[in-house]
């Protein structure tokens, strides 16, 4: 299809083309198609920018969900850990004579942990 012949959406294009990236194509195979196609040279500089910063988008925010989860399970390990030691010398599972330890900062922060990686977005 010539794409100088109809008015363009380069949404639909981009769209097209970011899907072949995904695919495995390389930029310059779709710069190539994409002037076969008649696109003029500033419309596939504007096309292929586009198509980069939606993959870096995409990258960028894959890693912020790891990191998120990351954040969040420590958070957990953290709580879950003062308050086994809490529990545990309260009960005197963990036996350290007459008194127990309150360990309120790992549960603290473990609970602060969690919500950082709840409102990291």
């Amino acid at each position: 299809m010539n794409y100088k012949n109809k008015t363009m959406n380069l949404f639909e294009i981009e769209e097209e083309y970011l899907t072949k990236k995904k695919e495995g194509h390389s930029f310059s195979e779709i710069r190539k198609e994409l002037k076969v196609k008649g696109l003029t040279d500033e419309q596939v500089k504007v096309v292929i920018r586009s198509i980069d910063n939606k993959i870096i988008k995409e990258e960028v925010n894959k890693s912020n969900r790891s990191t998120r989860r990351q954040i969040i399970f420590m958070g957990l390990v953290l709580t879950l850990i003062g308050l086994l030691i809490t529990i545990g010398t309260y009960t005197g599972f963990i036996n350290i004579g007459q008194s127990f330890i309150l360990s309120y900062g790992p549960i603290f922060g473990g609970i602060g942990l969690i919500g950082v990686g709840l409102n990291k977005r």
